[in-house]
């Protein structure tokens, strides 16, 4: 049995959040000893228990001003803080008139260059917004039925502003045999990227990812308490001047914005990224014809392998994205410049 509270969370923020949509429980003595995720199922039966798994790990739930795990038994008298995620179903709107680059296809699978600012399928906040679901939709309905409905076919996303291949189930056994493979960790992710600073040669970062205890939309590396995430890069070519530096990123577990967490943990945030980079002005101020290429951040998918329903790999790149091309023209000429 493990009770050992993860870490506590300040009071203020429970108060500020009670006062929006967060439920408050006294837990009395027939739900005494149960275990959190399936005491909080049965008292809100329109949640599932892996979605309540999901509300504790997004430390959207909280035990006497603590976050604790799924497996935590609760006692009589504890006060559990329930914030209860959204509830609406989103559906893509199919959009035909949006180009899709598809990079390969046949009957099981397709593989797509996603552009970036481009979010991968609906989610909260993004109703109206054009998504590569809705762009799947439009160019191949019949996805319509495979998967989940918010998100056909889909098995893996990739952020708004990240570019790059994506591959998408044709037919729900693909869409079966994708997901068992990501979740086994059976395919291989490799990103290009640019970051900010002159990191080591080679490096391999591994740390536990979670929710940040106060600022709910962002991730972080925790102490414990979060899920393990491994990525490792080597660099390809650095440039002293402006002090960038491009690498190739490969990641050995899927956490939300790992390659972004992790690279900024280590002091070397992804060039361009407004969550968790670092303050532009001055750099911009130093090398101003850098600030209308860098529009967003520099991260691209630029390969994945995954395993075929016959148990070939199958491996797929992405061309680098016009703004890289760009940008490391750019940096190039800064380098040569007196």
């Amino acid at each position: 049995m493990d009770n050992t509270p993860e870490e506590p969370i300040d009071k203020n923020i429970n108060e500020k959040e009670a006062s929006s949509n967060a439920i408050t429980i006294i837990v009395d003595e027939s739900h005494a000893d149960k275990r959190l995720e399936s005491l909080l199922a049965e008292l809100f039966p329109a949640y599932s228990r892996a979605s309540m798994e999901k509300a504790i790990y997004s430390h959207l739930v909280s035990v006497d001003d603590k976050f604790v795990k799924a497996s935590f038994r609760v006692k009589a008298g504890n006060k559990l803080i329930f914030i209860p995620p959204t509830t609406k179903e989103l559906y893509p709107v199919p959009t035909p008139e949006l180009p899709l680059e598809v990079l390969y296809q046949d009957e099981h699978f397709l593989v797509i260059n996603k552009k970036a600012k481009l979010i991968t399928h609906p989610g909260f906040g993004t109703d109206n917004a054009q998504t590569l679901a809705g762009a799947i939709l439009g160019h191949f309905p019949e996805l319509a039925g495979v998967g989940e409905p918010s998100r056909p076919g889909i098995v893996h996303r990739l952020d708004k502003d990240t570019s790059g291949v994506i591959i998408v189930a044709r037919t729900q056994a693909a869409w079966e045999h994708l997901g068992e493979a990501f979740s086994n960790r059976e395919t291989g992710k490799v990103y290009l990227a640019f970051v900010l600073g002159n990191p080591p040669k080679t490096k391999t970062i591994e740390s536990e990812i979670g929710r940040h205890p106060i600022k709910r939309q962002k991730m972080t590396v925790l102490p414990s308490g979060g899920k393990e995430a491994k990525t490792s890069y080597r660099v390809l070519k650095r440039f002293p001047k402006t002090g960038v530096t491009l690498l190739s990123i490969r990641i050995f577990t899927g956490r939300t914005h790992q390659v972004r967490v992790h690279m900024s943990s280590i002091k070397y945030p992804i060039l361009g990224d407004k969550v968790y980079g670092a303050k532009m002005k001055t750099f911009y101020e130093k090398f101003p014809t850098l600030q209308p290429i860098v529009t967003r951040q520099f991260l691209h998918a630029r390969r994945l392998a995954v395993p075929d329903l016959l148990g070939e790999r199958k491996k797929f790149s992405a061309p680098w994205p016009e703004d890289f091309k760009l940008l490391f023209q750019e940096l190039s000429r800064l380098e040569r410049a007196d």
